[in-house]
């Protein structure tokens, strides 16, 4: 005889209020409100995204991929949030937190971003449009790691940094592959576009910070807090990861929407000193602001290498 499986002779409002449990405790419907709230805000959206994980090279889903809208169409930057959506009602996270000041620009030059954005974002790095924004701008306390209360063994909050971060390089990878053969299509010695990708974690659940002060080990519950993740396996440097509470969600996401732009046009005056640079074979007219952080990404070496080339300074590489 053929089993019986739950369901079969079921009241349908009995199977529909726990098929509504079991998707809620997935995770499913935060991604649809974590979506909606991205679009009202004039963000395109997209569910279901996958990319080639950098580390095993498996397709992986992003939860919710949300490009800020570009106003312009010659606009050469893009900025795209990747956004991983969790349900924890039931165990809050703890973020441990840390005092300490950051150095200027730490946060703009070691965000993920495409080739051509890295380059942007390290000449912008002490740019105050940049940091004085919620995006960029640094604070005297940030998260360095975290763990979901009353639980054993794997740890979701590590879990979370670990697959988000990776996903945003992920995306910043297919971005360098899809724009290098656009460059190399139409031999131009820029990338046409600079992609920012920003990771975001939304929780469906409360969110606290530990800290200790002195000998005391203080707890406060906040809507949202912002680590520094150094404990990436895809991506080299610090990662910097906004973890978001859904009752802060729309405030925060009406936030970037309106930064979004103020960063869009401040390091565009970049993208056209560089371009006019190339065009003008010399690096040297590359306005790039004071008090800015890190070493040269690499490709400002190879534009440097090209220009040289064209000069007629260097023979160009043999293949």
């Amino acid at each position: 005889m053929p089993t019986k499986k739950f369901g079969d002779n079921a009241p349908p409002a009995r199977i529909k209020e726990r098929i509504r449990d079991w998707l809620s405790r997935q995770g499913y419907p935060l991604e649809f409100r974590t979506a909606a709230e991205f679009g009202k805000a004039g963000f395109r959206v997209r569910q279901g995204e996958y990319v080639s994980d950098t580390i095993s090279g498996k397709l992986r889903e992003i939860d919710v991929l949300a490009d800020a809208a570009r106003q312009e169409i010659d606009q050469p930057v893009q900025i795209c949030y990747i956004v991983e959506c969790k349900w924890t009602q039931e165990k809050p996270w703890v973020i441990f937190t840390s005092t300490g000041e950051e150095m200027p620009g730490v946060t703009i030059s070691q965000a993920i971003a495409s080739e051509l954005g890295r380059l942007l974002l390290w000449a912008a790095g002490g740019d105050s449009r940049l940091n004085s924004t919620r995006t960029f701008g640094g604070s005297n306390r940030h998260g360095f790691g975290g763990r979901q209360a009353f639980s054993d063994g794997a740890d979701p909050v590590f879990s979370a940094l670990q697959s988000v971060v990776s996903l945003a390089k992920a995306k910043a990878d297919e971005w360098n592959k899809r724009l290098d053969y656009e460059q190399s299509l139409n031999q131009n010695l820029l990338p046409r576009v600079g992609v920012i990708l920003l990771p975001i974690i939304v929780i469906d659940g409360r969110l606290f910070e530990a800290r200790l002060e002195g000998s005391d080990l203080l707890l406060e519950e906040v809507r949202s807090c912002r680590v520094h993740w150094r404990g990436s396996e895809a991506w080299e440097h610090m990662a910097t990861v906004d973890i978001v509470t859904t009752n802060y969600l729309g405030e925060f996401v009406s936030c970037r929407a309106y930064e979004a732009n103020i960063i869009c046009k401040a390091l565009k005056t970049y993208y056209d000193s560089l371009r006019s640079s190339c065009e003008h074979l010399d690096l040297g007219e590359f306005e790039i602001a004071e008090g800015g952080w890190g070493f040269p990404p690499p490709l400002l070496n190879r534009l440097s290498e090209a220009l040289e080339v064209r000069r007629g300074v260097i023979p160009p590489r043999k293949k």
